[in-house]
């Protein structure tokens, strides 16, 4: 019997799992190459920083961290607000 005649009428079709699954890794990745490139910045900025020369590099010291430290919280707040409304969403608690 096929899997056509198995199936009630007027009931959906499950989505393909392979669209989920190769959306899931593509976000992986992309995530992974974004880390990556940020640690490799980080690691040449310090290896750089480190090298013996004879002028002081940069030039005017190292950066301060006064404007960059906000800057990461609110990051790290406004995706903890995405994730929390991808969670609300998925379970129907929509709100306008």
């Amino acid at each position: 019997m096929s899997q056509i005649a198995l199936e009630k009428p007027g009931v959906a079709a499950d989505p393909a799992p392979v669209t989920e699954t190769m959306a899931w890794w593509g976000m992986l990745l992309f995530i992974l190459t974004e880390a990556a490139l940020f640690g490799f910045l980080l690691f040449s900025y310090y290896y750089v920083a480190i090298q013996p020369r004879a002028e002081v590099w940069p030039a005017g010291g190292l950066p301060s961290v006064k404007l960059s430290l906000p800057n990461t919280v609110i990051l790290l707040a406004s995706s903890g607000t995405a994730w929390f409304s991808e969670h609300a969403a998925k379970r129907g608690r929509r709100r306008a």
